[in-house]
């Protein structure tokens, strides 16, 4: 049998240890500061693990058997790990806590296999620009207009949302309700997925890949970190419950390899021609956001009680916070 590559070693053993803390904070709860703290360190841990996990899997000599085998896995863990949280464990029990876990670990598992799927179908790492480029307009125009397939989801199936989205869990506190998981935040998977695709296609073009990670992690933690420090505030119509975190991470790559890229005639024409469709689609979608929120009906202040765990700003029911 042959052995695993380095690469794929360290993806398999983080992989392991956010299993275990998924497993920790689903069944253990802390006193009300400890648990504060250790929800925003969370925000770090399961921010920073899978984009460095996507990282050092990336370096490993990727073929399409090897993409599909992770996608196909992936998926299996994924839908059984739903499957069973609903129907065998039930809400809020303890076998949830463990099968939501093992969706957690196969979200990371297939956004792995597509994004080095998608790698090796790009041949000319020039083409890298358009690819970022487009993503950070059509991302914009995902999570800001409002009727966008991401925004119903996100806003009428918030129980879709916990079974789709990579999550951070926060630490519970002694004075939590209720058993089971609680999410900090949510991340689009898609955003894993084009993070393994770059790494991929940096490492196999032997572009700045290790500065482009030194970059990345500190940048999603401090915007990820907005979202949620600032969820209830509004600038205009974008709310920073809701922001699109493929801009971070298309900048960030762009900017950090810029000098590797040598863009001649034609392609510079294209790029300027997916530059233009990308603004328009952010474009539109903060149009159709200005839109809504100018037709949104002004409501009376109202006071409320909760019993919500003074640890988890996210309350069941409303929008996941996160990109």
């Amino acid at each position: 049998m042959r052995e695993l590559s380095p690469g794929l070693k360290s993806f398999f053993f983080i992989a392991a240890l956010l299993f275990a803390l998924r497993i920790i904070f689903g069944f253990v709860a802390f006193p009300v500061p400890v648990a504060i703290v250790l929800s925003f360190i969370n925000t770090a841990v399961f921010v920073g693990l899978p984009v460095y996990a996507m990282f050092r899997a990336a370096s490993h000599g990727w073929t399409a058997s090897h993409g599909l085998a992770f996608l196909s896995a992936g998926i299996v863990l994924h839908i059984g790990g739903a499957v069973l949280a609903r129907y065998v464990a039930g809400q809020g029990s303890q076998g949830e806590v463990a099968f939501m876990a093992i969706v957690q670990t196969g979200i990371l598992a297939w956004t792995l296999g597509i994004g080095t799927l998608l790698s090796l179908v790009v041949r000319d790492k020039n083409l890298m620009i358009p690819i970022a480029v487009f993503l950070v307009g059509f991302d914009m125009f995902l999570v800001f207009n409002p009727d966008s397939p991401t925004r119903r989801m996100l806003e009428n199936a918030p129980a879709v949302t916990q079974n789709v989205l990579a999550t951070v869990p926060a630490a519970k506190s002694t004075e939590t309700p209720k058993s089971g998981v609680y999410d900090l935040a949510r991340v689009g998977p898609a955003d894993l997925l084009f993070a393994a695709t770059f790494f991929t296609l940096m490492f196999r073009f032997e572009m700045r890949a290790k500065k482009t990670l030194a970059w990345l992690i500190p940048v999603l933690v401090v915007y990820l970190l907005v979202v949620i420090l600032f969820s209830g505030i509004s600038i205009g119509p974008i709310s920073l419950a809701m922001l699109p975190a493929m801009v971070p991470i298309g900048l960030t790559v762009l900017l950090v390899n810029w000098r590797e890229f040598k863009l001649q005639g034609q392609e510079i024409v294209g790029v300027v021609l997916v530059t233009a469709l990308s603004v328009a689609l952010a474009a539109f979608g903060l149009y159709r956001a200005k839109q809504a929120d100018a037709q949104r009906p002004e409501l009376p202040a109202a006071t409320s009680t909760t019993d919500a765990d003074p640890t988890v700003p996210e309350q069941e029911g409303s929008p996941p916070p996160g990109p």
